[in-house]
């Protein structure tokens, strides 16, 4: 397994949380999410690498280094939430595979 990769995991799990609904998609390495900007919905690509060297440089809150407890890790499942379907939305879906032939 590569360096990270447990780490990533767990990140992306965090970011899945975090955005909910405007959470779109992984390519495995690359996390895309809604966004807005001026009234209108734009996608962000997120890059999930593990540097060689850690990141000591300045954060944009003040020029400061960041501090290593900044991030709260304790929360170390890799599972993703299950979301259940309403009714609606499964009747939805019955739907359009109809439609689709599928």
């Amino acid at each position: 397994m590569a360096r990270g990769a447990i780490a990533k995991q767990q990140v992306e799990n965090r970011i899945r949380l975090e955005f909910g609904d405007d959470f779109v998609g992984s390519n495995g390495k690359e996390l895309f999410v809604w966004g807005e900007e001026n009234g209108e919905r734009v996608q962000i690509k997120i890059a999930l690498t593990c540097p060689k060297t850690e990141y000591n440089g300045p954060d944009v809150s003040g020029g400061k280094p960041a501090p290593k407890a900044a991030l709260d890790w304790s929360d170390n499942t890799t599972e993703t939430p299950v979301t259940e379907l309403t009714q609606e939305e499964k009747e939805t879906v019955n739907s359009l595979l109809a439609k689709l032939g599928l």
